[in-house]
């Protein structure tokens, strides 16, 4: 399937609410630097540099950061047609 790469930037103290992109699709982010807390919006996970999660795509999910700007890479992969 296809899968969309983003160079991911998060303000410093930035909530962005993300909207069900569809049954089967997966999102993947790797932090470089900062802190930020990622995932589905009832049960999200913290990480910090060097840390990686994987989540459903397929639910309302969250990105936050916390006090300090956040760079990452963000995946998001949809399955195949």
């Amino acid at each position: 399937g296809l899968v969309e790469v983003f160079a991911m930037f998060l303000p410093a103290r930035t909530e962005h609410l993300g909207r069900s992109h569809g049954s089967g699709v997966v999102e993947r982010v790797f932090v470089h630097e900062g802190t930020i807390t990622v995932g589905p919006a009832g049960d999200p996970l913290t990480l910090g540099p060097g840390d990686y999660a994987r989540y459903s795509g397929d639910g309302p999910h969250i990105y936050r950061s916390a006090d300090a700007d956040c760079y990452g890479m963000l995946l998001v992969g949809y399955p195949p047609a």
